[in-house]
C-alpha cells in the first residue's frame, strides 16, 4: 500500500508506451486532474487515499473513480487496464499493411479509446466459444493482436475489477457487464426443421437487432465513458488549428494526430489524449472526439473565467459580459453572455445608472424614473425654446445623484421590485425638483 502511495506522489507509471528515444510529455507531477498528486509533506486528498488503493497510473486511477459517477464502470475498467499496459496491436515492418487491414474491424471512427472495447469483446466471444489455448493463439495471430498482452490485459482487467469492487465503487454484475449475445443457431437446433428458410431470416434479424443494440448503447454511452476518460487526461486535450494540420493544446502546445489513430483523416475539431508523445514530433497517441463544454464541466476547479465587453442589455434589462473559458492557457469557450451583475457589482451598477437611467436606455416603469424622464423632456423643450443650456444639470451630476440615492440594483427588474413610493427610506427623488412625487 506505501508503495502505491508513493507512486501517487511520484511520476507514475508509462508502461504503455516507453521507448528510450521517445519523451512523454504528460507529466503527472503536473496534476492533470486538479487531486492527483500531493507533494510528500502534505497529505493525500479524500480521493488522492482512493487513487492510491488502485494499482496503475494516477491518471488512469482518476478516470476509474469518474466512472461510477458516469455509470460505465464496465467500459472504463477494460479501456483503463488497456491503457495500463503495452498496445496489444501488433504492427511489424514486414506486414504493416496487412496488420492495418486486420484492425480496421475493430476500429471507431470517432475514438480510439472504444477500439480497445471492440477488441475486448471480440477476444471474449472467441473465448466464450470454447476456443482452446492453441486457437485462441492463432485467432490473435490472425488479426495481429499479442496473445501475452491480451492475457497480461485481462489479469490487470481482473485485478482492477476487484479492487474496484472491494472499495464499493461497482459491484460484481456492472463490473463485468457484457453487451447482448448474438443468438446462434446450432445443427440440432436445425435438424429435422422443415422451415428452415424461416429460422434463417430469423437469424438475421437478430443480427441486425443485436447491431441496432449495440449503436445505440455505444451512441448513449459515448458521452458518459469519453466524460470519465477526460477527468484523467484533462491536460492533453486540443483544438484544431485553423489551417487543419496540427492542434493547439494546454500550456500553449502543438501536436499531431498519431498516423495510426482512426481519426488521422477526419481531424475532429476538439480532441483529447491518452498521451502526447514526442519523436520526430509532438504527437497525440490514442486520441477521441470531444465536446469542448465537457471539459468545463469535469474540470471546474482548473478552468479560468475571463470577462470583457460589459455593458448595458436593454432586452435583457440587466448589465452582461462576454465571458471567454480557458484551460491552461488554451480558449475552451471563446464567448457567452452572462450576467455581469454577480461578477463585478459595483461595476454592473455603474453602467447600469449611466446607460439605463442617465441614457435612458430602458423601459423601466418605476414612478421616480417616469417622473424624471417626463420632467428632463420637458426642460429640454424648455432649454431649446429659451435658448437656455444651463437649467438641466449634465450627464455627470445626474449620474452622481443616482449612484448616491439609488440601492447596489443593476437590473431593471431589481429597481421595478425593490423600490416602492410608499417607503419612504427607499423614494429616490427627482435631479429637477423637490423631490419624488412631489408637485
Amino acid at each position: 500500500m506505501q508503495n502505491t502511495k508513493n507512486q501517487a506522489r511520484g511520476s507514475g507509471i508509462h508502461a504503455r508506451h516507453n521507448p528510450t528515444n521517445d519523451k512523454t510529455v504528460s507529466d503527472d507531477r503536473q496534476n492533470a486532474s486538479g487531486n492527483i498528486v500531493a507533494p510528500p509533506r502534505y497529505r493525500l486528498t479524500k480521493l488522492g487515499e482512493q487513487m492510491a488503493r488502485l494499482p496503475i497510473d494516477p491518471k488512469i486511477a482518476r478516470i476509474l473513480l469518474a466512472a461510477k459517477k458516469h455509470d460505465c464502470m464496465a467500459e472504463i475498467l477494460v479501456i483503463a487496464s488497456a491503457l495500463s499496459i503495452q498496445d496489444p496491436r501488433e504492427r511489424p515492418l514486414e506486414a504493416r499493411d496487412a496488420a492495418a487491414k486486420a484492425h480496421e474491424r475493430f476500429t471507431d471512427k470517432q475514438s480510439d479509446f472504444l477500439a480497445y472495447l471492440n477488441i475486448w469483446d471480440s477476444f471474449q466471444r472467441e473465448r466464450d466459444k470454447g476456443l482452446s489455448n492453441k486457437q485462441l493463439v492463432q485467432w490473435c495471430r490472425q488479426y495481429f493482436l499479442s496473445h501475452l498482452r491480451m492475457r497480461e490485459w485481462r489479469e490487470l482487467h481482473h485485478q482492477l475489477a476487484q479492487t474496484a469492487i472491494e472499495m464499493g465503487l461497482t459491484t460484481k454484475e456492472a463490473a463485468f457487464r457484457r453487451p447482448p449475445e448474438v443468438r446462434q443457431l446450432t445443427s440440432s437446433e436445425n435438424a429435422g426443421d422443415q422451415d428452415l428458410s424461416a429460422k434463417l431470416k430469423q437469424k438475421q434479424l437478430d443480427k441486425k437487432q443485436h447491431r441496432a443494440q449495440i449503436r445505440a448503447a455505444k451512441e448513449a454511452g459515448y458521452e458518459q465513458i469519453h466524460r470519465a476518460l477526460l477527468t484523467g487526461l484533462i491536460a492533453n486535450v486540443g483544438m484544431k488549428s485553423p489551417d487543419g494540420n496540427d492542434y493547439t493544446g494546454a500550456r500553449g502546445s502543438r501536436f499531431h494526430l498519431f498516423p495510426a489513430s482512426a481519426l488521422f483523416k477526419a481531424k475532429p475539431k476538439w480532441v483529447m489524449a491518452a498521451e502526447l508523445v514526442e519523436t520526430t514530433k509532438l504527437y497525440a497517441r490514442d486520441v477521441a472526439a470531444i465536446q469542448p463544454e465537457w471539459i468545463e464541466q469535469e474540470a471546474p476547479h482548473l478552468v479560468r473565467y475571463h470577462y470583457f465587453e460589459p455593458h448595458w442589455e436593454q432586452k435583457r434589462g440587466e448589465v452582461i459580459a462576454s465571458e471567454r473559458v480557458t484551460l491552461y492557457g488554451l480558449t475552451v469557450l471563446p464567448r457567452r453572455p452572462v450576467s455581469y451583475g454577480r461578477i463585478a457589482p459595483e461595476e454592473a451598477r455603474e453602467i447600469f445608472i449611466r446607460s439605463a437611467l442617465v441614457a435612458q436606455e430602458c423601459d423601466l416603469k418605476a414612478d421616480f424614473f417616469v417622473h424624471n424622464k417626463k420632467l428632463i423632456k420637458e426642460i429640454t423643450e424648455l432649454e431649446h425654446k429659451s435658448r437656455k443650456q444651463d437649467v438641466l444639470v449634465d450627464d455627470e451630476a445626474l449620474f452622481a445623484f443616482y449612484h448616491e440615492r439609488l440601492p447596489d440594483f443593476y437590473t431593471a427588474d431589481a429597481v421595478s421590485d425593490g423600490l416602492h413610493p410608499t417607503n419612504p427610506q427607499q423614494t429616490t427623488p427627482s435631479p429637477v425638483g423637490e423631490g419624488w412625487g412631489e408637485g
